[in-house]
């Protein structure tokens, strides 16, 4: 059984989303698999790498979707909140068909 878990992040949120990730990975049961979407709103190559570096690969896999600055123009942005903050709001366009379920 696989878990599927989306959550957006720019260079940021790239650690909290990282140790966000791990800490569930952690909490898993031994038969379930971790399989993540990223949903990146400007990550830097260096950020996704030690994303990646983070995880095994026996147990979670990463998948980072790209998301273009234009589609968040228009919401508003101040102090905390980011851009990639909204992301979560393309779910439907952004994960693959297959995915029914997502935490």
């Amino acid at each position: 059984m696989s878990v599927v878990l989306v959550t957006s992040a720019d260079d940021r949120f790239a650690l909290p989303a990282t140790v966000m990730i791990r800490s569930v990975a952690d909490h898993l049961r031994g038969t379930e698999a971790l399989e993540v979407y990223v949903l990146d709103c400007g990550l830097t190559t260096l950020s996704r790498r030690k994303m990646q570096r983070s995880f095994s690969r026996a147990w979670a896999q990463l998948h980072f979707i790209p998301i273009a600055a234009q589609s968040l123009a228009g919401f508003r942005v101040d102090g905390h909140v980011s851009a990639a903050a909204y992301a979560r709001l393309l779910l439907g366009k952004c994960l693959p068909d297959s995915i029914r379920k997502a935490v």
